[in-house]
């Protein structure tokens, strides 16, 4: 909560905080392959719930009850978006 309030402060007297601009240092000085390794692994996940929620939807027995939402293609997607960036992003993982 006080985070938040300097936050306020700073950001009413035009200073950007040096708390929020801190990333962790894994990121900060992370080459390019892990970057996109790690887009290709959160990709992933994404496509790992709308598989979830695909199965979650068939299983109901009042499909309509449930509201509609393309979870296959969703899936389908982010796969294969996900699968390429890691597939981009293997060479360079592996080269160190």
């Amino acid at each position: 909560m006080v985070l938040i309030v300097q936050a306020l402060r700073d950001a009413e007297e035009g200073i950007i905080s040096r708390r929020m601009m801190r990333l962790p240092e894994f990121i900060l000085f992370a080459s390019e392959a892990k970057i996109i390794g790690m887009w290709g692994v959160g990709i992933i996940c994404i496509a790992l719930i709308a598989l979830w929620a695909e199965r979650k939807r068939m299983k109901n027995a009042r499909i309509d009850g449930i509201g509609w939402m393309p979870w296959t293609n969703i899936f389908m997607v982010s796969a294969i978006i996900g699968a390429g960036l890691l597939a981009l992003s293997a060479k360079g993982l592996l080269a160190g």
